[in-house]
């Protein structure tokens, strides 16, 4: 600290008598460099420089200048969204991109986004990008049981695929949690690695360090999941299995089933989909994600309070509440006390 203080010091010193650090003054620009590129996730940058592309394709194609960006220029491109496929939540999230780089570079181009035309031209894009969205349906405790029929769990990398099964599940996980989108793409600091396992009498626990909400790691804890008595589903049962038939180092990925090979998102979706097929559902109306739409159901039917679904999903808004829609048991709870209050109150008129 004194050091540092001291190099402070003499660094005001030398400024003061006409000294200019350029060394030290491009360090601190490629410092500020870093800090900007760390403020953005790498998959929201990359999102954000492909809708960039989108717009200077715009305006390459029609000759129009791109920035600073002019108010008849994006009512046009908002024009050209309407006619796409994209659905409205894709179109606007695009346009907050645009927004985002027309402001960096100039400050002054927020007004243009705030004019009247553009709020009324969004109006517009909603009514008529607006769809019934198709939610994939969620996985039940029979869906479960079928799909550990159809594996063999003898073969090392079906047995991996079961425990990503069971684990995005009773964890409520969703797949970029557990494994990369390809095997290139693996980062330990993201995806799970064998030490990121831990058993104790009662519980499997499960350290979460990244997700899609928490992707800087601002929040990093042992997640329990306390195995059933099922031996089918017992997730603890499974992953000691898995270590033992496969010895691999305690960094390597979690759903290794050989030395050198581990699963990927490609392999998991896969294995599923032959899942999926062999019980005679639709591929159309599952996915991976319906591990996670389940477990938030499950909890939902087991009458547990919305906060403790939200946090076992690690959802950071109110958006896992759609899945009431298919909670049966718990609109069937609801209509069943408005019934009750009725008759009560026709009774004491």
């Amino acid at each position: 600290m004194r050091s540092f203080i001291s190099n402070m010091i003499s660094d005001c010193i030398s400024k003061f008598s006409g000294v200019v650090h350029k060394e030290s003054w491009r360090r601190l620009q490629a410092e500020s460099c870093v800090l900007r590129k760390r403020g953005l996730a790498h998959g929201t940058w990359a999102n954000k420089i492909s809708h960039l592309r989108a717009y200077t394709a715009f305006t390459c194609y029609y000759n129009v200048p791109d920035f600073p960006i002019q108010l008849g220029v994006l009512l046009r491109f908002i024009a050209l969204l309407a006619r796409g496929p994209y659905a409205y939540s894709s179109a606007a999230n695009m346009l907050g991109s645009l927004k985002w780089f027309a402001v960096l570079l100039d400050p002054s181009s927020e007004r243009t986004f705030e004019a009247a035309l553009v709020s009324i031209s969004m109006k517009g894009l909603k009514a008529q990008l607006s769809r019934p969205t198709h939610q994939k349906l969620p996985f039940a405790v029979p869906h479960l049981a079928e799909f550990y029929n159809f594996l063999n769990l003898n073969d090392p990398k079906q047995l991996a695929g079961w425990c990503a099964m069971l684990l995005a599940f009773f964890g409520c996980f969703r797949i970029s949690n557990l494994v990369p989108a390809a095997k290139i793409n693996f980062d330990p600091l993201k995806h799970l690695k064998r030490d990121d396992i831990r058993f104790t009498d009662k519980y499997v626990l499960v350290f979460y360090k990244w997700s899609k909400t928490n992707q800087n790691s601002g929040r990093v804890a042992w997640i329990p999941i306390c195995p059933v008595s099922d031996e089918r589903f017992n997730i603890q049962l499974h992953l000691k299995s898995l270590f033992s038939i496969v010895k691999v180092s305690s960094k390597a990925p979690l759903f290794s089933f050989s030395k050198p090979k581990f699963h990927s998102k490609f392999s998991l979706i896969r294995l599923l989909d032959q899942c999926v097929y062999k019980a005679g559902l639709s591929l159309a109306d599952y996915s991976w994600h319906s591990f996670r739409r389940g477990a938030a159901v499950f909890a939902f039917e087991l009458g547990l309070a919305d906060s403790a679904v939200q946090l076992l999903g690690d959802w950071s808004s109110s958006a896992f509440k759609r899945y009431l829609e298919f909670a049966f048991v718990r609109k069937a709870t609801v209509a069943d006390e408005i019934a009750n209050s009725f008759d009560l109150c026709v009774k004491n008129m």
